[in-house]
């Protein structure tokens, strides 16, 4: 079971931790800044949160990957890495893209990427679903979590101020 491995580039626009698979090349992002306007009235989260990314670019048509477990053992060393780095009090917020209408299978993954990691131990990962209802009466489901350091000593108040700013993009467009 083990992983690929990967480099790390670290410019103004955030961390860039990139590797390749035989089938396709991925792309982990964190972002500093990547809600930095909608977190200004929320103390703990407004200090030290990134945006979390992940693209993945295949090189074989056709090809499902997924299966690869090297992938997500991959992206777990790579979050442990990150934590690593900017320490316990770092918080990522994700979000699964919806583009596509995927959203909740990529939600059942990366669920089942964390429980199945090292990462319960040390990290929570915490998700909201909501729906978004738009002006044509379709109603999209969205899912929206962060992940952090147990040992952070805030974690209770980073996790009350997620649920209250969760819930305030869930009323974004009513």
């Amino acid at each position: 079971m083990g992983k690929y491995s990967f480099t790390v580039e670290d410019d103004v626009d955030g961390l860039s931790y990139n590797f390749r698979t035989p089938v396709c090349s991925v792309v982990v992002f964190f972002n500093p800044h990547a809600y930095g306007e909608y977190l200004e009235k929320y103390t703990f989260l407004s200090k030290n949160t990134w945006g979390l990314s992940i693209f993945s670019v295949p090189h074989i048509c056709d090809n499902h990957y997924s299966a690869d477990v090297r992938i997500r053992n991959t992206i777990i060393s790579i979050i442990e890495d990150f934590f690593e780095g900017q320490g316990s009090d770092s918080v990522l917020l994700y979000h699964c893209d919806s583009a596509d209408g995927k959203q909740g299978k990529r939600s059942k993954k990366f669920e089942r990427w964390y429980q199945n990691s090292g990462l319960t131990d040390t990290m929570e990962k915490h998700e909201i679903e909501f729906t978004v209802e738009s002006d044509s009466d379709e109603s999209q489901q969205n899912y929206f979590g962060f992940i952090g350091v147990k040992s952070n000593p805030h974690f209770t108040e980073v996790k009350n101020e997620f649920d209250e700013f969760a819930r305030s993009l869930a009323f974004l467009d009513k």
